[in-house]
């Protein structure tokens, strides 16, 4: 990446979300990708911000709380896993039920030009510190339904789409101008394209901008194979809206292909799979199953979750049964909403989290991911 990679996606992000000095951005990611070096890091310093650093991650309440930050750049774990602890929080308490006709209430107030997002959710922003006011989650896609229970309570949240080779910001849903079930719209001096889109207008995602790196070290082929026309090839397939918002529907790489032809995007339905309370991630994978190959989902279950609905010691066999019946359940109605080929007909549970990068990303080809137990 050169200089002016960088300077240009600091010129262009800092045109699509209001940063000011006034900012305090509170940094929980690997300083030594992009998207924290870009974006939470040299960002703040150019738009005159402040920068707090979060010793680990199991301080991020205490830090929050220390420190007041307004902006945090996270990825969709920590954004889900702070969103769930809200809610979970708010039934521990009893208050659940108040707080969704709070959140009734003021979305009909909003209607009318007045939000009372501070007064009525005062509790749930203090837990953040007290001034958040944006969230931004990269590096996978968000749970659209998270993105919006967090506007609903009064805390802006969007998310981007980026890859290291474009110093990483490509697109991103602005802060007055959003689609949560979509990465974006192209940075201001940017372009992207769909290539060879097949009937559903799904095609490889491409790039255009000064932000596009020079190319792979000592690796001029594969910049070559990478960068053509002047086009970045992403890797990435998907669509673009009517409205200009990037929609990536996986990675190429990640495709599941029937025998029959047919594409299956595991990360579509791994999108049905976590909005399920019971879990707390999920892998989802095609397996050969005779003349057949069949979705497969290994899920690592939110045993605490379970543990409200299941009275039986979780050694037994009588919890494990349970068990089974609550996610089979839940699959079978993933399943109703989707095409034959696309359905879940193996489910596996694992005791262990999944193996992750330091961004937090499941390790999609470690064959230790998976493992488990077959329900």
């Amino acid at each position: 990446l050169s200089q002016r990679n960088i300077c240009f996606n600091l010129s262009e992000m800092c045109q699509m979300a209001y940063i000011g000095p006034d900012d305090t951005f509170l940094s929980v990611l690997p300083l030594h990708h992009t998207y924290e070096c870009t974006c939470g890091f040299l960002c703040p310093l150019y738009r005159g911000s402040s920068i707090a650093y979060c010793e680990k991650l199991s301080l991020i309440t205490k830090t929050m709380q220390e420190v007041h930050p307004t902006v945090i750049l996270c990825v969709p774990l920590l954004m889900d896993t702070m969103y769930k602890r809200i809610w979970a929080g708010a039934e521990k308490k009893g208050v659940a039920d108040k707080l969704r006709k709070a959140i009734k209430l003021n979305n009909a107030l909003k209607k009318v030009g007045i939000d009372m997002s501070g007064k009525l959710f005062a509790s749930v922003h203090e837990n953040f510190g007290g001034k958040l006011r944006l969230l931004v989650s990269g590096g996978a896609a968000a749970n659209p339904e998270v993105l919006k229970g967090l506007r609903d309570l009064g805390i802006l949240a969007i998310q981007g789409y980026g890859l290291t080779e474009c110093a990483p910001l490509a697109a991103v849903n602005r802060d007055i101008f959003f689609c949560d079930s979509s990465a974006g719209l192209a940075t201001p001096h940017g372009a992207f394209d769909v290539f060879e889109p097949d009937q559903n207008g799904i095609g490889e995602i491409r790039y255009k901008g000064d932000n596009v790196m020079l190319g792979y070290y000592n690796a001029p082929e594969l910049t070559a194979e990478t960068i053509r026309d002047g086009w970045f090839y992403t890797g990435d397939s998907g669509f673009i809206d009517k409205d200009g918002f990037v929609h990536i529907t996986g990675r190429k790489k990640n495709v599941i292909v029937t025998h029959n032809g047919k594409n299956i995007f595991p990360e579509e339905i791994e999108e049905y799979i976590a909005r399920i309370p019971l879990v707390a991630d999920s892998m989802v994978v095609g397996e050969e199953d005779g003349d057949d190959l069949v979705v497969k989902a290994i899920i690592y279950p939110n045993y605490e979750e379970a543990e409200k609905l299941i009275s039986a010691d979780p050694d037994t066999q009588e919890y494990k049964d349970a068990l089974k019946k609550l996610f089979y359940e839940r699959i079978n109605e993933i399943n109703l909403t989707l095409p034959p080929y696309k359905r879940i007909r193996r489910i596996f549970i694992r005791k262990n989290e999944f193996d992750r990068t330091t961004t937090k990303k499941i390790k999609r080809f470690s064959e230790e991911n998976k493992h488990g137990e077959e329900l």
